[in-house]
């Protein structure tokens, strides 16, 4: 293939991941007026506990930052991906259930991203979904991966839709429980009730507001 050649596009499709998103909402409210090195210098510290507490994790990826905003993926190494084949509609129980522990990676690395900006005294909000997204490198200068679909359209309304904290849809909820006996929950989170939520472009849906077990 040849850099920047509109007829080789470097494409692939996931069947089942998680994404999240990140941000710290009340930010360019308090950085209004800002000497512009103080403005850089926080975000600087945003965006490197992003990048600091992903590199620790297994299954997380992180895709890009814009400002305080940040988009993660989980479960994308996991999976041998489909090169420009059609991303399926339905997923089997057998692929959610082998997706499940990097879903749960995420989840925690959400709790741990808001409990380390915290320290900051920045509130984070944090919108997780799961589902099928396509991933390709773009660029001709500047090479760069991301990807896209509605899975990745969800987290981040999730995220807008919902406040201070960690939330997920109700989807990832569903798909953070393991329907085999013989697995055990090893999860350090627990999920609240599912509160309504009115999310632009889509229907209203469930969310979930996630929190530390304790016990």
């Amino acid at each position: 293939w040849m850099v920047g050649s509109r007829t080789n596009i470097i494409s692939h499709s996931y069947d089942f991941v998680g994404v999240m998103f990140c941000r710290v909402p009340t930010l360019a409210h308090e950085m209004a007026g800002k000497d512009p090195s103080d403005v850089m210098a926080t975000v600087a510290l945003i965006v490197a506990t992003y990048d600091d507490l992903c590199s620790e994790t297994t299954h997380c990826t992180k895709i890009k930052s814009i400002g305080d905003i940040c988009l993660i993926g989980s479960g994308l190494l996991r999976q041998a991906p489909g090169r420009d084949e059609a991303v399926q509609t339905t997923v089997d129980a057998a692929v959610i259930e082998a997706v499940r522990p990097a879903l749960r990676e995420m989840v925690e690395l959400g709790l741990t991203i808001a409990e380390h900006l915290d320290k900051e005294s920045r509130r984070v909000s944090v919108g997780v979904h799961c589902g099928s997204v396509v991933g390709g490198v773009l660029g001709d200068d500047r090479l760069i991966y991301d990807i896209f679909g509605d899975t990745v359209n969800t987290a981040s309304r999730v995220m807008s839709s919902s406040g201070e904290g960690v939330w997920i849809s109700g989807v990832m909820h569903d798909a953070l429980k393991s329907e085999d006996p013989t697995v055990a929950d090893v999860a350090t989170f627990r999920c609240l009730e599912a509160e309504r939520r009115q999310m632009k472009g889509k229907d209203a849906t469930n969310v979930h507001r996630v929190a530390r077990d304790e016990r």
